[in-house]
């Protein structure tokens, strides 16, 4: 029944729903689409693909929840969060595009583990700033931004990074947004 107007329908409302799509634009920063290109090559050279964690969040506030790749965070667990302990939770919002690739903020909650390899039920959470998802990985950075105890609020610094205007303001939003993203999506 390929040929069934209801079936053209259908296919053309599930193509628009899924494309990614999203409807305005910060001045001067592409948003880009809901779903995170090709991720940072893994070992072996395999490239994987973030999946999208709550798609609802990217028509509410224009900036969607993704799940960041095994390699973004086995380079997380030595950059920005080194210290022993299973990662949590972890979290990447798309922040921005500049001249030096795409951008996205990055958070994690990873618990402190004792010498036996035991949990302490406490921990970190740890906020990056990354052009590690996409990209050349000889290029890419992590950028620390700010770090709390799991379940707070990270005091973020941009400090060390030198945007202005509306790219910095997508970064801030996106920082915020990733830090709720780990709360549930609140």
């Amino acid at each position: 029944m390929a040929g069934h107007p209801r079936t053209a329908l259908a296919v053309a409302l599930m193509v628009a729903t899924t494309c990614g799509c999203t409807s305005g634009s910060p001045s001067g920063v592409k948003s880009g689409p809901s779903t995170v290109p090709q991720g940072a090559p893994a070992a072996g050279g395999a490239a994987t693909t973030p999946s999208v964690l709550q798609a609802e969040a990217e028509s509410t506030t224009g900036l969607s929840c993704e799940k960041p790749s095994e390699a973004v965070l086995d380079w997380a667990g030595v950059a920005i969060a080194s210290h022993p302990g299973p990662i949590k939770a972890s979290a990447l919002v798309r922040a921005a595009t500049t001249e030096t690739g795409d951008w996205y903020v990055l958070a994690l909650d990873r618990e402190y583990e004792r010498d036996d390899g035991t949990t302490t039920g406490e921990g970190d959470r740890n906020v990056a700033l990354t052009n590690g998802v996409t990209g050349d990985p000889d290029d890419r950075k992590m950028i620390p931004l700010g770090r709390s105890e799991i379940g707070g609020v990270p005091s973020v610094s941009w400090d060390n990074v030198t945007w202005t205007g509306e790219t910095l303001a997508a970064g801030k939003r996106a920082a915020e947004r990733v830090v709720s993203c780990l709360d549930g999506g609140r």
